[in-house]
């Protein structure tokens, strides 16, 4: 804005201060590919593992933002998911848009679930907190891979 105003006729700005550059200490790494989404949703064939990496995937959530979502805060209707502020990596809040096979997966997820359930939960209802089980180690390597030190 401080060059456009410099640019201006008549001039807004008699001169444009210098900013300096903040350092990125969260660069992501590690994005999944189409071949190893594949080769994960092969291996595990559990809803809400395939629900925690459709949003992961598609949103590039932390793990622990995904394993603490409730359903409260997935909204079918209007196709929305809200991350409250306080429960992200920042703090922030945040509210996404759902893809189509997001919210595939997310309406399967929260099917006949309370309001304060999680989303991501195994068969016999209890939270997701540890996804790495025995005879997994394919898509535990991809997992490691796609999130990183986030696990």
């Amino acid at each position: 804005m401080f060059r456009l105003g410099m640019q201006a006729t008549p001039l807004k700005v008699l001169r444009v201060p210098a900013f300096p550059k903040l350092a990125e200490n969260n660069i992501r790494k590690g994005f999944l590919e189409d071949s190893q989404y594949t080769k994960l949703v092969e291996a595990y064939s559990q809803l809400w593992f395939r629900g925690m990496v459709e949003c992961g995937r598609t949103y590039g959530w932390h793990v622990r933002e995904l394993k603490n979502l409730r359903v409260n805060q997935v909204d079918l209707t209007q196709r929305v998911i809200r991350l409250e502020p306080g429960t992200t990596k920042h703090g922030e809040g945040r509210e996404v848009v759902m893809t189509n096979a997001v919210h595939a997966r997310l309406r399967a997820c929260v099917d006949c679930k309370d309001q304060t359930d999680y989303v991501f939960t195994r068969e016999h209802g209890k939270q997701v907190k540890d996804f790495v089980r025995p005879g997994r180690k394919l898509a535990r390597l991809l997992v490691c891979q796609v999130y990183c030190s986030t696990i």
